[in-house]
């Protein structure tokens, strides 16, 4: 009988990593770019609906794409530059992680949540047009009473409603 060959473990994915067999890290390095293309997506799909936060981590260099750590997510650092440059062997993933680039760029930065502060200022517009149609018809109603007590009134004259 030959010699089994080894699969990592979903259960310490950060240990099987490192037992990766040599003939085998390429296809573990496309299963970790697929993961972070994945998580990148998902990313981008939180900011789409609530903005950019200042503070997020986005792997906008290949150095950090490389380096981007996170086993619980299944998302394993590498070392060869070859594994994500354009005419490398995850050429695909490399185009879909230039698009996601090119579309992040277009989310403003240290913005936390349009949606709701859009929400917020509707409500404090409301308020205030309210406070004005009241303000107006008080006012109004001002008037006729001066209008009623002293038609000569200035006021009335300012605003040409003198009798």
């Amino acid at each position: 009988m030959g010699r089994r060959r080894k699969v990592p473990s979903d259960a310490k994915p950060e240990a099987a990593a490192k037992r990766v067999r040599r003939e085998d890290r390429s296809d573990f390095v496309a299963a970790s770019f697929a993961s972070k293309l994945k998580e990148m997506r998902a990313i981008m799909k939180g900011w789409r609906s609530g903005g950019r936060p200042a503070e997020a981590f986005w792997p906008d260099t290949k150095v950090a794409l490389r380096e981007w750590h996170d086993p619980e997510k299944c998302i394993f650092r590498w070392g060869s530059p070859n594994m994500d440059s354009p005419g490398g062997p995850n050429r695909d993933m490399v185009e879909e992680w230039d698009r996601l680039l090119e579309e992040a760029s277009g989310i403003p930065i240290g913005v936390t949540d349009l949606k709701a502060e859009n929400d917020q200022l509707k409500k404090i517009n409301r308020k205030l047009g309210e406070q004005l149609a009241t303000r107006t018809f008080q006012v109004m109603e001002l008037l006729d009473a001066v209008a009623t007590l002293d038609g000569s009134h200035h006021l009335l004259s300012t605003y040409s409603l003198r009798t």
